[in-house]
């Protein structure tokens, strides 16, 4: 299996208060396993993930991985992975997590004995949009600030932090659960791969209706209210998101990027990446 993180080196038993969170960027790291639930958000880059039960994934900006205590990850192919993860023992901490215990997600998420992940083949996983994961980015960040404080009532703090983090995602995983179990609604974990699939092929609205079994206005009502945005908006960018990581960890060229990503005309794949980014493809490689 290779390493081994167990608790004793990130909470040793003298530590009473068995919950951090920090935000890093992520290299290749061989599968290993720990003694400690992990949530890990990941903020930015994309990489190929790995754990026991479902074997390597590709992974990228807007996905959560819960991973139970006892469990296996690891990354390879890392490209400017950034994550924040939240690691705690549930068991140590002083307060008990109350009515969270009884929410039906919180079992399906966070409970090492789960039906949910060993019945699906893979680790809890979550997939936010770009919205709902910066709903999450001002806890994190302020979670990360009081990590190395030393003043008192820290602890108070951060796990107040840590029970909106938790609570949020039970939230949004029932959320989706609803939504896929109802007839006519979107399987969007089923749009993102398709997306993942096929974004540097010649795709459009029509692909999307056929996947979902959607007509054009429905299609559209849903992605505005999932991603905010159109379907053709939502691809645009789901493919403008995969071009800047090639920019910043590539060298591939201008014109290579472009097609790679499903634009066949350079000059039309500059003009959109300006309006999103600000920056000209060449402008936002060198600045970065």
């Amino acid at each position: 299996m290779g390493l081994i993180l167990t608790n004793k080196s990130l909470f040793p038993k003298d530590q009473k208060f068995p919950l951090r969170g920090f935000f890093y960027m992520q290299r290749d790291m061989e599968p290993h396993q720990q003694e400690f639930n992990e949530v890990t958000f990941i903020t930015g880059g994309k990489a190929l993930h790995y754990s026991e039960p479902g074997g390597w994934e590709e992974t990228r900006a807007g996905d959560v991985w819960i991973i139970p205590a006892g469990g296996t990850h690891g990354y390879m192919k890392t490209k400017g992975l950034q994550i924040f993860n939240l690691l705690f023992i549930a068991d140590r901490l002083p307060v008990p997590l109350l009515e969270l215990y009884t929410h039906p997600e919180y079992r399906k998420l966070f409970s090492g004995d789960s039906q949910y992940w060993k019945n699906a083949g893979c680790y809890p996983r979550l997939k936010l949009s770009v919205k709902q994961l910066q709903m999450f980015l001002p806890f994190m960040n302020a979670f990360a600030k009081i990590q190395n404080r030393k003043t008192a009532g820290r602890n108070a703090m951060k796990y107040g932090l840590f029970m909106t983090i938790i609570s949020g995602l039970c939230d949004i995983s029932a959320e989706q659960n609803r939504v896929s179990a109802v007839p006519g609604t979107m399987d969007i974990s089923r749009i993102t791969r398709f997306l993942n699939e096929h974004y540097s092929s010649d795709i459009g609205v029509q692909d999307l209706m056929k996947l979902t079994a959607m007509s054009e206005s429905t299609l559209r009502r849903h992605f505005r209210k999932f991603f905010g945005v159109g379907p053709v908006e939502y691809i645009r960018n789901f493919r403008l998101n995969i071009a800047a990581d090639l920019l910043l960890n590539t060298t591939y060229s201008i014109k290579e990027v472009s097609q790679m990503c499903g634009f066949t005309v350079p000059s039309y794949f500059c003009k959109q990446f300006r309006e999103v980014y600000n920056l000209t493809p060449s402008e936002y490689r060198n600045r970065n």
